[in-house]
């Protein structure tokens, strides 16, 4: 009798082994969602309720809040769990991982200490404490070979999944888009509020006319990672695979040769993996992707050499922690080594990561205790970053320096420290394999082990695998529902077949021999540290739930034993002990404790205001969405004749819902509907108003903003109806909001903001006659343009607004200094021209530069 319980073999306790398979496959399941489905960080108001419907085909923070909360629980109670069944406790992992969890929950989610939080900010940094805590619970539960073999197996199948999104994406999807926004270009840019040659709208441009896969992320470069691993990985599964049948021998007692049957599904999953890494055109990915396929078959190499030494394993332990230090080392240093060549190669991507990471210390040395948390690293980065780094970026595309900014050193270096070690029980696993690949000789036969599942039936594990997928893709359509097409079903059902049949493929090949499940770990942990150190994928929502639960399985302790065993020599069995993060003792019973406190600890902290948020912006939109409607059908009559009257849309349909909308005669002349639809404006923006007002008050400055827009569309209601002092009274309301929203931000995007708002009123009042006020408006712009500018020191846009508005006002000299200003900025943008100027705008600049 021990401290947890008796020691007994699981298949004395099926609860037990029911339960531990049950947390592994809802935490993979949960992390396979979130990569099949899109993720819409400002639900409702992504565009302009008022202009077009915007409708809600992702998942939203709400929902991202409910799975993370899910996760955290599962994830504790499944290492509960673990040590219920005589499982040891990696105490370095779990301390790690909650030791660094204290500040991105106190300071970041819950917002009790430091500057204060955000909605995107809180969302974002209680996501990362899921995705860790996720880690280290898979990293436990995987200690078991069928536990892992089902987790891996549905992790990388997802592959299937991506890719078939992928192919519609390239071959579908972007030139009905591209279509669609040449058909409605302005409509588009102006529901945005974006000006035709804004660097917005030519960044936008130039990644629309790019035919290139993101999957549900998004990004190419994040689908890219997933691509590069499950590739490389499933690439060495099924070698290993089929090496093992070439030769006619077993990596267990079992005498049935391994069939092809498995080994062609696994290898068709890695076609399909380097197929999805080509319409991705990332040569970050690529590049991983061929680092991580060399760094496995080193190490099978080395292994080889070594495996008949008696130092082998000893050697196997040494070596681990510092191979996969120099791993996560590795892309820094490519950076590093990029940016001193400077322009002297055409190359920009590791370039600009220079530059970023040039920053992103800058941000460290002078935040060191907190961070700048994980939504604010955009409004410092422009403070600090070089003149030739022309990218206003979110992150600074590399992990190590993510962690570091956002959270802080103490929580940087302790996470990264976990994500350490997890890669250090993957290359150590795949070190201390039992015997090199080729050996014929047999490998003796394990002991029992209190810890590990009884193996059941291969199609009874099938089963789960198919219901662990067929539920998550249930979902995803679910949300996606309105999208749904033709092509995006044929997507969904292709995607599950593929993806059910690669993890079968992995599956069947585990049981006939594990050591190929640990060579695909260690190939997925390998591409994973290497493209993390120059990307955006750990961090990216929808992408780190699933990046940390892959890693968290590759990074498994290979051979676990029980306590039973622990008298026996280290590593027997051919296992390898973390002996970074793991105590050779017994857990103490007060790890459950422990553990459980932890778990409820966190959830005590979830940025709860999330639902409270969302609320206001649904029922904010659903008072804008019927004008939207009724914009957007007059547009696509305007602008697609026939496709409106395929859907049945017509002048007197729409004169019909706008009478019912405002309870009037359906309108017999455009006069009339004109009326009609402006007094439906002005009382949806006026239910809106306080809604989003609230929205805001919570800490998002985007809800804000939209408070702004929606009596900004009052007022030009009010004036369409002859009403200029109520129009003037809507649009001083949104310009005083504006100003305050700056005062408590106090951001480049929020100082411009404002100075836009006081601007459109300055116009208002001088079309008024009241041209004291309207210069009084101005300076306000001014001042808060100049603000702006100061917060964003080398960007163009500001300085350019400042030089228009100084010559409005009679200040040649100051429209001079702004103008020059402009132009040096301009200067500066050679590496990406999208982000200078335009040619009008420089010839503009040039002429109130030399009057």
């Amino acid at each position: 009798m021990n401290g947890l319980g008796r020691e007994q073999p699981l298949e004395r306790r099926p609860r037990l082994v029911g339960g531990l398979l049950a947390c592994t496959l809802v935490l993979t399941a949960v992390a396979c969602l979130r990569a099949i489905v899109a993720f819409e960080p400002m639900p409702y108001f992504s565009g302009d309720p008022f202009v077009s419907v915007v409708q809600v085909t992702a998942l939203t923070p709400a929902h991202g809040l409910w799975l993370d909360i899910a996760s955290i629980a599962v994830g504790g109670i499944g290492m509960c769990l673990h040590l219920l069944a005589s499982g040891r406790v990696r105490a370095g992992l779990v301390g790690l991982v909650g030791i660094g969890a204290i500040v991105p929950l106190a300071a970041w989610s819950a917002g009790l200490v430091g500057p204060g939080t955000t909605i995107d900010g809180s969302r974002q940094a209680f996501g990362a404490v899921a995705a860790l805590w996720t880690a280290a619970a898979l990293a436990h539960l995987c200690e078991d070979d069928r536990r892992r073999s089902i987790a891996l197996g549905l992790a990388l199948g997802v592959i299937a999944m991506l890719v078939c999104k992928g192919l519609v994406q390239v071959l579908v999807e972007h030139p009905d888009t591209v279509a669609w926004y040449e058909r409605d270009r302005a409509g588009f840019l102006g529901e945005r509020g974006w000006e035709a040659d804004s660097p917005q709208a030519r960044g936008y441009e130039r990644r629309l006319y790019q035919a290139e896969a993101t999957g549900w992320f998004g990004l190419s470069n994040v689908l890219a990672t997933f691509a590069a691993g499950a590739g490389v990985s499933l690439a060495a599964v099924g070698v290993a695979g089929l090496v093992q049948r070439v030769r006619g021998t077993s990596a267990t007692r079992s005498v049935t040769r391994l069939g092809f049957g498995p080994i062609a599904a696994v290898l068709v999953g890695a076609v399909v993996g380097a197929v999805a890494l080509l319409m991705t055109r990332s040569k970050g990915g690529l590049a991983a992707a061929g680092a991580g396929a060399a760094f496995v078959a080193a190490i099978w190499f080395v292994r080889t050499r070594l495996a008949a030494r008696a130092s082998a394993s000893n050697w196997s332990q040494r070596a681990g922690l510092p191979i996969a230090a120099a791993l996560g080392a590795l892309p820094l240093l490519a950076v590093v080594a990029r940016g001193l060549l400077g322009e002297r190669i055409g190359e920009l991507s590791l370039l600009f990561r220079w530059f970023y990471m040039q920053g992103a210390v800058r941000i460290v040395a002078d935040n060191p205790l907190v961070g700048v948390g994980p939504a604010g690293f955009r409004d410092v980065y422009m403070l600090v970053k070089p003149p030739l780094a022309v990218e206003d970026v979110v992150s600074p595309h590399s992990l190590p320096l993510d962690l570091l900014s956002a959270y802080g050193v103490a929580t940087g270096l302790c996470w990264l420290a976990a994500i350490v070690l997890l890669v250090t029980a993957a290359v150590a696993g795949a070190l201390a394999l039992a015997r090199p690949l080729s050996n014929e000789n047999k490998q003796p036969e394990p002991r029992p082990d209190a810890t590990q599942d009884p193996t059941p039936r291969l199609a009874d594990d099938t089963k789960l695998l198919a219901l662990a997928a067929i539920l998550p893709t249930i979902a995803a359509a679910f949300v996606e529902r309105a999208l749904t097409t033709p092509e995006a079903a044929v997507m969904r059902l292709a995607g599950l077949a593929g993806w059910i049949g690669i993890a079968w493929g992995v599956l069947a090949i585990a049981r006939r021999m594990p050591q190929a499940l640990t060579l695909g770990a260690l190939a997925l942990a390998a591409v994973f540290i290497l493209h993390a150190g120059i990307e955006t994928t750990p961090i990216w929502s929808g992408a780190q739930p699933l990046f940390f639960a892959m890693l968290g399985i590759a990074g498994a302790r290979i051979g676990t034993k029980s306590r039973s065993q622990r008298a026996d020599p280290p590593n027997a069995d051919g296992g390898a002990d973390d002996h970074c993060s793991d105590s050779s003792r017994a857990p103490h019973r007060l790890w459950p404790v422990a553990i459980g406190v932890a778990t409820l600890a966190s959830l005590a902290f979830a940025p709860w205001p999330i639902l409270a948020w969302q609320s206001h912006l649904r029922r904010a939109a659903g008072s804008a969405s019927p004008v939207g409607q009724i914009r957007q059908d007059m547009r696509l009559i305007a602008t697609d004749p026939a496709g409106s009257v395929a859907l049945g849309i017509s002048p007197q349909s729409l004169a019909t819902d706008l009478a019912n909308l405002v309870g009037q005669q359906p309108a017999r002349d455009q006069a009339t509907f004109n009326r009609q639809l402006a007094s439906a404006t002005i009382q949806a923006a006026d239910t809106a108003w306080p809604e989003l007002q609230a929205a805001g008050a919570l800490g998002d400055f985007r809800a804000a903003r939209a408070a702004t827009r929606a009596r900004q569309h009052a007022a030009s209601a009010l004036l369409e109806l002859g009403r200029p002092d109520e129009a003037l009274t809507a649009l001083t309301e949104a310009a005083d909001a504006a100003e305050a929203e700056a005062d408590r931000d106090d951001s480049a995007q929020a100082r411009s903001h404002a100075a836009t708002m006081r601007s459109g009123l300055a116009d208002l009042l001088e079309s008024l006659g009241r041209l004291n006020e309207a210069r009084a408006s101005r300076e306000a712009a001014v001042a808060a343009h100049a603000r702006a500018a100061e917060l964003d020191p080398w960007g163009v846009f500001h300085p350019v607004r400042l030089a228009r508005l100084h010559s409005r006002l009679g200040n040649p000299a100051e429209a001079r200094r702004w103008a020059e200003r402009a132009l040096a900025n301009h200067a500066n943008s050679r590496l990406d021209p999208v982000a200078g100027l335009t040619d009008a705008e420089r010839a503009e600049m040039e002429r109130l530069a030399n009057p």
